[in-house]
């Protein structure tokens, strides 16, 4: 049982006695059975605002000069530190920790010149933590908190604890306190002092009090000289600095990016005369973002070695799993003097090297490893830096932060979430000249017109990622091949595959990644890996995630996330690995093109035709019209921009995978999706960009057993209409117009959809007798067309009037010298457009 700071002494006791193996140690542990704080701070650096009521329970019991409490002030952080080390090796015993519910009246300064009132240790700042910790209120202030009435919440949670206790334990015969005879259980009888074991146990006490001179003068209050936390806290570590924990093998040559490097020296190098006083211990911390591959490592290991002057000990620690980061802190720990077969665990290695970190003393070279002897003013702090690289799991990284106020911090890492909270980088790949110039670089070529034209290439192809220039230079050597050699073979290949598999051995001390491992797809959880798939197939540079949360499509992708919730805990598995960029405020997610290669190459054809399908549907059901009307909507160009990119995309991929898909419905789905494509871009007169996509429409619906009437015959109107816009020869013109018109004779059922579209065609055909010269077959064709529309519903209501087709017999009447009958014709659809017409319509 302790009260106040006093409860500091006991955990550092107890975590003394569990971090070391000792016999005697260990019996303590087994003898311990529980603990009673009463009113016993635990200061934590998740609550430092708290932090100022240790110099307030100094107070009560010591008059502190302002030196005093500055230096105690300092020493907060020591306390922090027992605080984390007693929650990591208590663990099994329970705790009792009483707090107050009353204010303390608290008089500092050694003329007891400042007042203060306040609660000094309330429920937050007297929990532990611990597993079996129970918290009790007092009714009482600090300085009373330990009078524990009988009738009190906490008389009766102590009594029940030993009570229970009690009745469990079982004394061997012959323990080192007592020789109670085996088989007699402790009963409820709590006040008994007549017990051997007891009476030994208060003699061999008493015995060691009077053998130690504990040099206190407990006569006189102000007169006691209390050693400082610092002091008290267990024996401190020193480093022989210059220290450098680094492998100049794994240094390689460093290319460009000097701005990164000056921007770790603004966050880590800051001049410490700006941070005297109060504020000169400042921990400072950068975190470098990016994709694997990026070339986050070089760039932390190429600061590490370039500044390795500006710090006097500098720990490059591995961080990509738990074992790693163990073993680099325990290599701090042998430094520290604890040599590794010392028998010392993980666990006491860490918190050693995390005690030195959080007062890093220098060791005089003189004073071998022994630091008690040097005098407070002899003591030189050393200024570290400490490098987590690859902390892409951040959680691994709690119990090994150091918690004090020193000290520089450099973090690579996956994900994003590292730069919260500190400065930091996304790191981008290199731009193309860049990337380009590495390649040449690596590859040790002449800086010929050839080789810089195919470097170009073959860099655009690897999207300016370090990882893939690397490693492709590496292939080209070992290939014997010059860039220009390269880039023909490069353009073969349908997938980069066979590229990305490849690990030359000249890189298998360096990295040991290929483009395929790097960015661990495997540890995905399937509801991100299929949402990756996804992504491969569509634009990289900008997909609305509006597109991917559309109504889940009949066939449905296994694992993708059918509900919002579950597409959120997928792009947050893609987010945090850096393989995929979000932007907030549009909606967008962004993936390098290399990772896009690299997940198809790893995809089975089936699973790659399956993956397009989908998408297909995805951008399908995205786009703002379910069927094509072949009029002017200008409302829905915006949505039909943004999908275009992904279409065009898929457009590719469709066309390789075209002959294993056997499925009517995947060829008519994504043929009206190039149909719905190709007519925005006639549309928006972009007339070459659209005449491919129709083209192939036309190619796959002319395919025996395609089954695809409706989808030929509107391709054949648009071609129809796209070939009159571009001036195209007039064979072709009234080819395609026939063509239509066939196709909806046959396709004519009775509907008034089939006759509107019929109506359509004998217009179309009319335009292309015009063009042709054949005046009065455009006569008759208009007539027909007229006519069918004039007996629709639509016509009927006054809502639609067969304007194209009037046109053009106009004009064919007026070709015929037949001049009246032209204006008659055109007086009616003026007439009509006048009257039904709002002032915004394109006809005014």
């Amino acid at each position: 049982m302790c009260h106040g700071l006093g409860g500091q002494i006991v955990k550092q006791a107890l975590i003394n006695v569990h971090e070391q193996n000792a016999p005697e140690r260990r019996l303590i542990c087994d003898l311990h059975r529980a603990t009673v704080f009463f009113g016993t701070p635990h200061p934590t650096y998740s609550r430092r605002t708290d932090w100022f009521k240790l110099i307030h329970i100094l107070g009560t019991v010591l008059k502190l000069s302002r030196i005093q409490r500055s230096q105690a002030e300092l020493e907060a952080t020591i306390v922090a530190n027992i605080s984390k080390r007693f929650e990591a090796c208590v663990t099994d015993t329970p705790i009792i920790s009483i707090y107050e519910n009353r204010v303390s009246k608290i008089r500092i300064g050694l003329l007891d010149s400042e007042k203060f009132v306040v609660r000094l240790v309330d429920r937050d700042f007297a929990e532990t933590g611990v597993p079996f910790e129970k918290l009790v209120e007092a009714d009482a202030d600090h300085y009373r908190i330990f009078h524990c009435p009988s009738d009190s919440p906490m008389f009766s949670s102590i009594r029940e604890l030993l009570q229970r206790i009690l009745a469990t334990v079982r004394v061997a015969p012959q323990t080192p306190l007592g020789g109670v005879p085996s088989g007699v259980t402790i009963d409820d009888a709590l006040d008994d002092d007549d017990w051997p074991s007891v009476r030994k146990s208060k003699q061999s006490l008493d015995e060691q009090v009077e053998s130690d001179d504990v040099g206190l003068d407990s006569s006189s209050r102000s007169g006691i000289e209390i050693p400082t936390l610092l002091e008290f806290s267990k024996k401190e570590e020193s480093l022989q600095t210059p220290y450098r924990m680094l492998n100049s093998a794994l240094r390689n040559p460093f290319f460009r990016r000097k701005n990164v490097l000056d921007q770790i020296d603004e966050a880590l190098l800051l001049p410490r005369n700006e941070f005297q006083g109060n504020d000169s211990r400042l921990q400072l911390s950068f975190a470098i973002c990016g994709l694997g591959g990026v070339g986050k490592t070089e760039i932390a290991m190429e600061y590490a070695f370039l500044r390795q002057d500006s710090f006097d000990a500098v720990f490059w620690i591995d961080a990509e799993q738990l074992t790693q980061l163990s073993e680099g802190f325990a290599t701090i720990a042998t430094q520290l003097g604890f040599p590794e077969n010392s028998g010392t665990d993980r666990v006491v290695s860490r918190n050693i090297a995390l005690e030195w970190l959080d007062n890093p003393l220098k060791r005089p070279v003189s004073r071998g490893l022994n630091v008690e002897s040097i005098n407070l003013t002899e003591r030189e702090e050393a200024n570290w830096l400490l490098v987590f690289n690859n902390a892409d799991d951040l959680t691994l990284l709690q119990t090994f932060w150091p918690l004090g106020q020193r000290g520089s911090v450099l973090i690579t890492s996956r994900d994003p979430m590292a730069k919260r909270g500190r400065p930091g980088i996304d790191l981008e790949p290199f731009s193309q000249e860049e990337a380009a110039a590495l390649l040449r670089r690596l590859t040790n070529v002449a800086e010929t017109p050839e080789n810089r034209e195919a470097s170009v290439s073959i860099s655009e192809r690897l999207g300016g990622l370090p990882l893939a220039i690397t490693q492709i230079a590496a292939l080209i050597d070992r290939w014997e091949m010059t860039l220009p050699e390269f880039l023909r073979y490069l353009e073969k290949q349908t997938s980069i595959e066979t590229v990305a598999r490849t690990k030359p051995p000249i890189l298998q001390d360096h990295y040991k990644h290929s483009l395929f491992t790097v960015w661990a797809l495997e540890s995905l959880v399937p509801s991100a890996l299929a949402t990756l798939r996804v992504l491969s197939f569509l634009n990289p540079d900008s997909i609305q995630e509006s597109i991917l949360l559309r109504t889940t499509p009949s066939d449905v992708l296994p694992h993708y996330p059918t509900s919002e919730e579950l597409f959120v805990t997928a792009r947050l598995d893609l987010t945090k690995t850096s393989l995929v960029r979000r932007n907030r405020v549009g909606g967008q997610i962004i993936v390098h093109r290399l990772v896009q290669d690299v997940v198809r190459a790893q995809m089975s054809p089936d699973l790659i035709t399956h993956t397009i399908n989908f998408g297909v549907e995805l951008i399908l059901q995205a786009w703002p019209t379910s069927f094509l009307r072949f009029d002017h909507d200008t409302a829905t160009w915006n949505q039909s921009e943004e999908l275009l990119p992904h279409i065009l995309k898929l457009k590719d991929f469709f066309e390789r995978s075209v002959a294993s898909m056997e499925l009517h419905a995947s060829k008519e789905k994504f043929t009206r999706l190039l149909l719905f494509a190709g007519w925005y871009l006639l549309e928006r007169s972009d007339f070459y960009a659209a005449k491919p996509l129709f083209q192939t429409v036309l190619r796959v619906s002319d395919e025996p057993g395609s089954n695809l009437d409706e989808v030929r015959a509107d391709v054949l109107f648009a071609l129809s209409a796209l070939s009159v816009q571009i001036n195209e020869d007039k064979t072709k013109i009234l080819d395609y117009a026939h063509r239509h018109l066939d196709c909806r004779k046959r396709d004519r059922d009775g509907t008034q959809f089939r006759e509107d579209r019929l109506a359509m065609a004998y217009g179309e055909v009319a335009q292309a007798e015009l063009l042709a010269g054949h005046y009065e077959d455009a006569i008759n064709n208009s007539r027909m067309a007229i006519s069918l529309t004039e007996k629709s519903p639509a016509f009927l209501a006054g809502e639609d009037w067969p304007t194209f087709s009037s046109t053009h017999q106009a004009f064919a009447l007026a070709a015929l010298g037949r001049y009246g009958e032209a204006v008659d014709v055109m007086q009616k659809s003026l007439d009509y457009w006048m009257s039904h017409s709002h002032a915004n319509h394109s006809f005014q």
